[in-house]
């Protein structure tokens, strides 16, 4: 169960044990074992629940069906009743052509699925169809895009050229069915002329994130997966040429001992079993040896999608690869705050060269030529971090904050991990701490401070910049200004 940020200050254990308790009672797991765990580890807090399916007095195995439904319909029973925010449902997902299987490819790898580039391309298809009276011509639409028509069991598939990934024809819709094409056009008839046809596009697994600086990243991230995939191969045909050559090599020998004259048959058996055990320890020598070529190559190149790859130069510092994972969360950019040098107006000389300092940083990211006007202006959260880190060691000898470990997860958020166990989450305009605790509270604070000057505005746990052009107006309950220094 999966909750917003802003939700988190609204949280309590009871509010939890509830929620558990009318999941398990609509899933028929009143009477069960079950085990919950609160985390707090990502950007947003979730509560694991494992069931015991097995009932403790009758020993009988129960297995809702089709639970999803029931689950989706108490998520939004639970969310009006304790104020949470609504979150899109089944209703919402029917909106969205995508398979589970696929949504979710895209959703751990950042690149377009096989099956949204078909149905990107429906309507040119579709509109084949219409007016084809023969497979040939929807064979030929199709082999424009890469794409081909191949049965499969007792149905029809949409197949990728070039490729092994493939999606169930009338996952396109019913009029791409077997039966519906066949009553069309006939009985299924294979494409042979495809030298004649000149592709247009093919599905190359394009990232679905959207920058103006995108191309240069994806292109390294290209050359990248391009030359880990060759040194895999290199690895794994040395591999097999030294498997085969042991293979071969006691094979010979087994064949000699068993020729051989003057030996009892216990000594030539000796000799075989011998061999076999050399056999094995060189297999396993060569494996090991593949094994430790194949670690160093994924230390070489520590990512396998468009993702890893962002997250990595994110965490490297690479502030292009914190746009682009920002831009597919639609996650607003950071902007360094103008007026934020003046919101500490302490006359304490090493804490003015340490502005100074990090001042200088930031102008050389804004001069830097490689870089777009919106990725110049957007900071590393981790800098401010630090910055605050070092104001707090200058002024107190020490920082609570200090040994912190951060991560950047798919959709450019930055995720800070105190060594208290609270968490801090910079997304882009917001920062968001965790609600019940006070360190990460009095972090943010002064993160807040740093980012968006003596004016920002606080939301229960989420700190914004104020806007400037809102009036003055009374604060709320969870709605204040802070003005301290």
């Amino acid at each position: 169960m999966s909750f917003r940020p802003e939700d988190e200050i609204k949280l309590t254990p009871e509010i939890f044990k509830a929620m558990e308790e009318r999941f398990a009672a609509a899933l028929g797991y009143a009477e069960h074992q079950r085990h919950c765990g609160v985390h707090k580890n990502t950007a947003h807090i979730h509560m694991h629940i494992a069931y015991n399916m097995i009932h403790p007095e009758s020993f009988t195995r129960h297995e809702p069906f089709r639970d999803y439904i029931i689950r989706d319909e108490i998520c939004r029973q639970l969310e009006k009743e304790f104020g949470l925010v609504v979150d899109n449902g089944r209703e919402k997902r029917r909106e969205n052509p995508l398979s589970r299987k696929a949504a979710t490819m895209e959703a751990h790898s950042g690149q377009e699925s096989f099956e949204s580039y078909v149905k990107r391309h429906k309507a040119i298809l579709a509109a084949t169809l219409d007016g084809a009276m023969e497979w040939r011509a929807l064979h030929e639409a199709c082999a424009k895009l890469g794409l081909e028509f191949v049965p499969r069991a007792n149905g029809l598939v949409i197949k990728d050229r070039h490729g092994r990934h493939a999606m169930k024809a009338s996952g396109l819709g019913r009029a791409f069915s077997l039966k519906k094409l066949e009553a069309k056009l006939g009985p299924y008839r294979r494409f042979d002329s495809w030298d004649n046809v000149a592709e247009q596009s093919r599905y190359q697994a394009a990232p679905l994130h959207r920058s103006p600086n995108r191309g240069n990243l994806y292109a390294v991230y290209r050359k990248s997966i391009e030359e880990r995939i060759v040194e895999l191969k290199a690895i794994k045909t040395q591999e097999t040429a030294e498997l085969d050559a042991v293979h071969t090599k006691y094979a010979t020998i087994r064949k000699d001992s068993k020729r051989r004259s003057g030996l009892t048959g216990y000594d030539r058996r000796n000799l075989i079993q011998l061999s076999r055990k050399k056999e094995t320890a060189a297999l396993d020598a060569v494996r090991q040896k593949g094994k430790k070529l194949r670690e160093a190559v994924q230390e070489k190149f520590p990512f396998k999608n468009w993702n890893e790859f962002l997250r990595l130069k994110t965490e490297q510092g690479n502030e292009i690869a914190l746009s682009i994972l920002q831009s597919r969360g639609k996650v607003a950019p950071e902007h360094e705050n103008e007026g934020s040098a003046h919101a500490y107006a302490v006359d304490i000389s090493s804490e003015k060269a340490s502005r100074q300092t990090w001042k200088e940083r930031r102008n050389a990211i804004r001069e830097r030529t490689d870089l777009a006007h919106k990725d110049k202006k957007c900071l590393l959260a981790v800098s401010r971090m630090l910055q605050t880190i070092e104001r707090e060691k200058s002024r107190n000898g020490f920082s609570r904050a200090e040994g912190f470990t951060y991560r950047v997860d798919n959709r450019g958020v930055a995720l800070f991990t105190l060594p208290g166990g609270g968490m801090i989450r910079g997304a882009g305009a917001e920062l968001t701490f965790s609600a019940h605790d006070l360190e990460a509270k009095r972090l943010a604070e002064a993160l807040a401070r740093l980012k968006f000057g003596i004016k920002f505005h606080r939301n229960g746990n989420i700190f914004t910049k104020t806007p400037t052009q809102e009036k003055k107006r009374e604060p709320e309950k969870n709605d204040e200004l802070s003005v301290e220094l």
